[in-house]
C-alpha cells in the first residue's frame, strides 16, 4: 500500500519534527521582536507610584497603591473579618484615591479582592497604561494579539498537516503514537505562543524594574520611620507598587486583611507568565472570592 503523501511513517516523523523546531523558533524570534527596546536611558525614567504599579503588577497592583494610601489617611478601615470600610464622611484628593473609595461608598465591607476585580475596571486604574506605552515600557495592547498570531502561524499551519496525517492514519489502522505525542506538543506550543503576561512588558520596562526592585529589600526596613503626616511616604508607595499591599508596616489591620485575601503581596491575578515579560509572581485572587456580601459587623471596624 502506498503511504499518503509519499512519505513512510518515519519519513514524516522526522519531517515534522524539523518543522516544529523551526516553528519554534520562528515564534521566538517574533515573540522577541514584540518586546524589544531600547533601555540605555532607563535610568534616567521616572515613573509616579501608580505608574510603577501599573508595570510591576498590572491594573490590580495600582488597586494596591490606591488602598494602601487610604487606608495610611485613615479614609479606610480594615475590619476584623479582613474587609475593607469608607470611613463615613470621608474624601480623596488623589483621582485614584476618590475612584477607589467611591467602590465602598455604600458603607458595606469588601474583601480586597473584591475592590480590585472592580476597580481594575475604573478610568483611573488605566491612565497609567498610556504613559508606560508611550515611554516603551509596556507594548501597546492593540499590538499584541496581531503580532502573537503571526508567531503561531506556521505552528498552526504545521499541527493542520500533522492533524490530517493523524486521521489518515487512524483510517488506515496504522500506528499514531509518536504523532499524537507531536501533535499534542504542536497545541502546548500554539497555548504558550498565545499566552502573555498582563501587563506585557518590553526589555526596556524589564531593565527598569530590574534596576528599581532590589530596592524593596531596603525600603521595607525603613518604611515605618519614613512615613510621614500626610499619608503614606514616596517610600511606602514604592514598596506597594513593587511588592504589593503586603509592602505596608505590619499591623493588626493589615495582618487581617491579608489572612482573609490569601495573598502575601499579589496583583490579584494579573499575569500568565513572567517569561514573556508579565509579572507573575503573585497571583490568584483578582476574582473576588470572598467578594462582595457581608459587612463589617456590628457597625464598626477595628479596634
Amino acid at each position: 500500500m502506498n503511504e499518503p503523501w509519499g512519505f513512510s511513517g518515519p519519513e514524516f516523523l522526522g519531517l515534522y519534527g524539523v518543522g516544529v523546531l523551526l516553528a519554534s523558533l520562528w515564534m521566538i524570534r517574533v515573540r522577541g521582536r514584540l518586546r524589544r527596546s531600547d533601555a540605555s536611558d532607563v535610568a534616567r525614567t521616572q515613573l509616579s507610584a501608580e505608574e510603577l504599579a501599573y508595570l510591576a503588577g498590572g491594573p490590580a497592583r495600582v488597586i494596591d497603591v490606591a488602598v494602601s494610601r487610604l487606608i495610611d489617611t485613615g479614609a479606610v478601615r480594615v475590619c476584623r473579618a479582613g474587609r475593607l470600610r469608607a470611613v463615613t464622611g470621608a474624601t480623596a484628593s488623589h483621582p485614584l484615591d476618590a475612584a477607589v473609595l467611591g467602590l465602598l461608598s455604600d458603607g458595606s465591607g469588601r474583601q480586597l479582592a473584591a475592590v480590585r476585580a472592580r476597580g481594575v475596571r475604573l478610568e483611573a486604574v488605566r491612565l497609567p497604561l498610556e504613559r508606560l506605552v508611550s515611554l516603551d515600557l509596556l507594548v501597546d495592547p492593540r499590538r499584541v494579539w496581531p503580532v502573537k498570531l503571526q508567531a503561531v502561524l506556521p505552528m498552526l499551519a504545521l499541527g493542520i498537516v500533522g492533524l490530517f496525517r493523524w486521521i489518515n492514519g487512524l483510517a488506515s489502522e496504522r500506528p499514531v503514537g509518536w504523532l499524537t505525542v507531536l501533535l499534542a506538543l504542536t497545541v502546548l506550543l500554539v497555548f504558550l505562543g498565545l499566552a502573555h503576561g498582563t501587563p506585557l512588558r518590553t526589555t526596556r520596562g524589564d531593565a527598569l524594574l530590574a534596576r528599581v526592585r532590589p530596592t524593596v529589600k531596603e525600603i521595607k526596613p525603613a518604611v515605618a520611620e519614613n512615613r510621614s503626616g500626610d499619608g503614606a511616604s514616596t517610600a511606602v508607595l514604592t514598596a506597594v507598587a513593587l511588592a504589593g499591599i503586603a509592602a505596608m508596616p505590619d499591623s493588626p489591620e493589615l495582618s487581617a486583611l491579608l489572612s482573609n485575601t490569601g495573598s502575601s503581596g499579589g496583583s490579584g491575578g494579573t499575569s500568565s507568565g513572567d517569561g514573556d515579560g508579565g509579572f507573575s509572581l503573585f497571583t490568584g485572587d483578582s476574582g473576588g472570592g470572598g467578594g462582595d456580601s457581608g459587612g463589617c459587623g456590628g457597625g464598626g471596624c477595628g479596634g
